[in-house]
């Protein structure tokens, strides 16, 4: 018997259009969506819940505003199923009751277009999309705006490949506002250890140095290199080194920009590998209690999603061997607690990975 165990798991992704329908206005410059796995929806749908949760706890402000780092194309396919749906700086133009102000950065020419142009539509007079280097581009447009917007209820996404944020950045989000606001700018961003530990060796083994400085640029400092080094020494495992890589993160992001609360989501694939991670910081009670709670959801969808990759490989093996299909409802009911083992733990942060020395092998 055929069983989809993840349909309950989340909503299912707010579509745009089929791939073969897919045409582009003459306000919307050509671009089709890229692929993304079904951990993009869960992420999306998570974000997006939140943010409704944010507008809604900030109807007493006189200002919000939303800020996305990495804006992206406008449009997203889901992986296998040939649908369009939309991305993260659609959903939050779309956020009832709507943000003042949302700005938009992107590195890439074509897809800051099909931003723009999307986004005019959806949100005419309220979206700034800008072309170019975050780390740049953000904090000129933070200088600009009215000083109404430094009292601002402010989110912040940073949905980041590889280490491509710097430190001064988020620096720059948490600190734009008036020291005598009550709260900072909350800041989603996504952390991706698995990529940090593949991206520090180029072809042939040779060392990455251009990553190893952006690594240092993210962080603001060497202490990564700690932990790196203790992974290269067989003091701890991979695994170990990517959570010690996330904690660091959270730590500095508690201890020296000063939040209140940071909270991780450990993202994974079909096959239950980590991929990456979401943190989230913030000052705020009531934010710190929503989105653990979505969180928490995040991880049912998660499992889901992991248990229902088992199925369809156990399906497509039993079809290929001429058997049929021979998993049952009790086999998946069975199986679902041991992917609840991988899920995250959400206590806070502790002191920093300690080594006696830094990984340098990019200075050698």
């Amino acid at each position: 018997m055929a069983v989809n165990v993840a349909s309950a798991a989340y909503k299912q992704p707010r579509i745009t259009c089929a791939i073969g329908q897919f045409r582009d206005a003459d306000t919307y410059p050509r671009l089709m969506p890229r692929d993304w796995g079904p951990w993009t929806v869960i992420k999306l749908e998570a974000l997006e819940k939140y943010l409704s949760a944010f507008a809604i706890a900030s109807q007493k402000a006189r200002v919000t505003l939303y800020l996305d780092l990495f804006g992206g194309r406008p449009d997203n396919r889901g992986r296998g199923i040939d649908e369009v749906f939309e991305g993260s700086a659609l959903r939050a133009a779309q956020v009832v009751p709507p943000f003042s102000k949302l700005i938009v950065t992107e590195l890439s020419r074509s897809a800051a277009a099909a931003q723009r142009a999307r986004l005019d539509l959806v949100a005419p007079g309220r979206v700034i999309v800008r072309e170019g280097d975050c780390n740049v581009v953000m904090p000129a447009e933070l200088a600009k705006l009215d000083r109404d917007y430094r009292w601002a209820a402010t989110f912040a996404l940073v949905d980041q490949y590889s280490a491509e944020v710097r430190w001064e950045t988020l620096r720059e989000i948490a600190a734009f506002k008036d020291p005598s606001a009550k709260t900072k700018a909350e800041i989603c961003m996504y952390f991706g250890p698995s990529f940090m530990l593949r991206g520090l060796h180029g072809p042939g083994g040779k060392v990455n140095a251009g990553y190893a400085r952006r690594l240092d640029d993210m962080y603001g400092n060497t202490r990564w290199r700690q932990i790196m080094a203790a992974r290269e020494d067989g003091v701890i495992s991979g695994d170990q080194a990517g959570k010690e890589l996330v904690n660091l993160m959270r730590w500095q992001l508690e201890e020296d920009l000063g939040y209140g609360t940071t909270l991780p989501l450990q993202v994974r694939n079909t096959v239950n590998n980590k991929i990456f991670s979401l943190v989230f910081s913030t000052d705020h009670p009531v934010g710190t209690k929503i989105m653990r709670d979505l969180f928490e959801g995040a991880e049912n969808a998660l499992d889901l999603m992991v248990l229902q990759g088992k199925v369809d490989r156990a399906r497509a093996r039993d079809e290929a061997s001429g058997q049929g299909w021979l998993l049952g409802d009790d086999d998946l009911a069975v199986s679902l607690p041991g992917e609840r083992a991988s899920r995250t733990p959400l206590g806070p942060p502790v002191e920093p990975y300690k080594w006696d020395r830094l990984w340098d092998r990019d200075q050698r």
